[in-house]
Formats: structure tokens, sequence, C-alpha cells
């Protein structure tokens, strides 16, 4: 049978322990307990509240002592606060979410990052060549008309743009070799 959210709880993550005839205050489970969260006690079928005992790993402690007719049950369930850890070599670009913030140590990177600076595709740093913008009415500009002949060659290794239009004299011949994107 399928369902919706989540999964049914299997009957091997429910456990039970059932005393009768102790005058202990602590008991031993038969399983971890994660969390006091993750049991309900019952004495003489009265729920006992989270601040009556204490549960660390298989130990339960009572704040009271039973009495020889006391007769407790610990119901637990085993898959509450416990954490599930992928397999090394898993988690694969269709489970993370786009919005996630990867470490920058969990990239192949080589070089050093800094404010002036970015990473490149090839994963290493690189400074931005060419002008900079630095403060508030301080912009990139380029010709708006080419006017004399020319070649510009952009290697396949980089990315080359130029804001537009441009425009280019009717006697003029400019060859791009490479690959150039006008905005």
């Amino acid at each position: 049978m399928s369902y919706l959210g989540k999964t049914q709880l299997k009957a091997s993550d429910i456990k039970r322990f059932n005393v009768t005839g102790s005058t202990s205050a602590t008991h031993t489970l038969t399983w971890v307990a994660p969390n006091e969260q993750s049991l309900i006690i019952t004495i003489n079928g009265v729920k006992q509240q989270e601040d009556a005992y204490s549960v660390s790993g298989v130990t339960l402690t009572l704040t009271s002592a039973l009495v020889t007719a006391d007769k407790m049950e610990v119901v637990g369930i085993v898959d509450i606060g416990q954490t599930i850890v992928p397999g090394t070599g898993v988690i694969l670009n269709e489970h993370v979410n786009a919005s996630a913030a990867i470490a920058l140590s969990k990239l192949n990177v080589t070089g050093t990052g800094t404010s002036s600076n970015f990473l490149r595709g090839d994963g290493s740093w690189s400074t931005v060549e060419g002008s900079e913008i630095t403060s508030q009415n301080t912009f990139f500009k380029n010709p708006n008309t080419v006017t004399s002949s020319q070649t510009t060659t952009i290697a396949s290794t980089e990315n080359a743009a130029l804001i537009g239009p441009i425009g280019v004299n009717s006697t003029v011949v400019w060859a791009i070799v490479g690959t150039l994107q006008i905005l």
C-alpha cells in the first residue's frame, strides 16, 4: 500500500518493555532510546510526563522508585531523533537545492579568493582585466562605431562582450576571430 507524506511505521520501529515486581528507579531498556520524547511510559495505566523520567542510551531513570505492586510499560519509537547519514559519493547535483551554499573547501579550486578577483570556470581565481568600476558615475565604456579596419581575436578560452549597438563604417572591415557577444 502506498502512502503520501511520511512512511508507515514498521513493527520493528516500535519497541515495548514491561516491568513488574521492581522496587528500583533505574531500568535497562532493550534498545537505545534517542530522547525522552521517543518514549511513552505508563505506571499502573497512568501516562507519565517527560519530567518524571530521564533516558540516557539504554538506561531509563524514574524520578521515584517503583513499588513491588507497580506495573510499568515503556513504548519506544526507535527511529525518532536518529540521524541518517548518506553514503560517500551518493549526493548528486539533483539532490542539492538550487539555493544551497556550497563551502569553498568542497570545490576543486586553486589559488586564493579575494574581493578583487573571481572564480573562473576552470576552478582558478583570476582578476578582472580592463577598466575598473570603483565609484559612482564610473562606467565601462566601449566605442559605438568602428572607424578603422581591424582584426579582433578572442581566444577559445576567453569570453568577450561589447555593449551595443555598434556601428561599422561602410569602408571598414572588422574581422572577429572567436566569439564576441554584443549586448
